[in-house]
């Protein structure tokens, strides 16, 4: 997640650069795994995505 396409795939809002129809949800967008479970994190930037969309 960042602010332009040359740091980051998604914006804040897990709305992709380039193509502002795809909304990536999910863990994929970390830049690397933690120690620590990410279930929440996870669910709370679902969450985020969702309300942006409707």
């Amino acid at each position: 997640m960042g602010t332009g396409p040359a740091d980051s795939v998604v914006d804040r809002d897990m709305i992709h650069h380039q193509l502002r129809n795809l909304v990536v949800v999910g863990t994929s967008t970390y830049p690397s795994c933690s120690c620590a479970n990410p279930s929440l994190t996870a669910a709370a930037l679902s969450l985020r995505a969702a309300s942006r969309l409707a």
